[in-house]
């Protein structure tokens, strides 16, 4: 608030010399009073305690007015083990064979199905039900010499799958990912303590299946 204070007589002659006091100070004369000088009104013009931070004082508000814009920008998203809002389950039938190996693919099948229950991102589901599937058939498996000493004998074996695989959406009858997988394991033969063929295989068949389990989940 400005308040209109006229001067005494002594200022009038001598305008220019008017001390300026506080906040206050000398606009300029009018006609019938002389120079004219204002002061302010401390009941209107409150001012901040020392020291106050409004910044601080307000900073929760102005955090929860961008976060509450972040969200509305971003809208609603929906999220799945898939990267697909579509998909939430995966069925995983029996593996085909075009070898002549017996239990391969039984045990695809069924570590493939036991990966998938462990990360739990997609659930098994009959095939008649859902929204994903898993098709594989056991293509080749190839047992050769890996390694050799010095002397020419045989240290490591290597046996070596490889699998047709394709995952697919059902309800779309969209293929998502379609791939041969090859991995291989390997055992020391008259070595006891380096496993047998067997175990060999299950190694190959484990990398498979975490091949598999990672292109479904995260892969697209």
């Amino acid at each position: 608030m400005i308040v209109m204070i006229p001067l005494h007589d002594k200022f009038r002659a001598h305008p220019k010399t008017l001390p300026l006091r506080g906040a206050g100070g000398c606009l300029g004369f009018t006609a019938f009073q002389g120079p004219v000088c204002f002061a302010r009104s401390e009941k209107h013009s409150p001012s901040l305690p020392q020291g106050e931070n409004i910044f601080a004082r307000h900073a929760g508000k102005i955090l929860l007015l961008l976060v509450a814009q972040v969200f509305f920008a971003c809208g609603p998203y929906s999220f799945s083990g898939s990267g697909n809002p579509n998909i939430k389950t995966v069925a995983v039938p029996v593996f085909n064979d075009q070898t002549a190996e017996f239990g391969i693919k039984e045990q695809l099948t069924n570590t493939i199905i036991e990966l998938f229950t462990r990360d739990n991102n997609l659930k098994i589901a009959d095939r008649r039900t859902a929204d994903s599937i898993v098709n594989g058939t056991l293509l080749r498996v190839v047992e050769q010499a890996g390694v050799y000493t010095k002397s020419e004998q045989v240290q490591e074996i290597r046996v070596t799958l490889t699998v047709h695989i394709k995952y697919e959406e059902v309800k779309k009858r969209k293929v998502i990912w379609e791939e041969d997988l090859t991995q291989f394991g390997t055992y020391t033969p008259g070595d006891a303590s380096s496993g047998d063929r067997q175990s060999a295989i299950s190694q190959a068949v484990a990398k498979i299946a975490e091949e598999v389990i990672n292109k479904s989940v995260t892969g697209w």
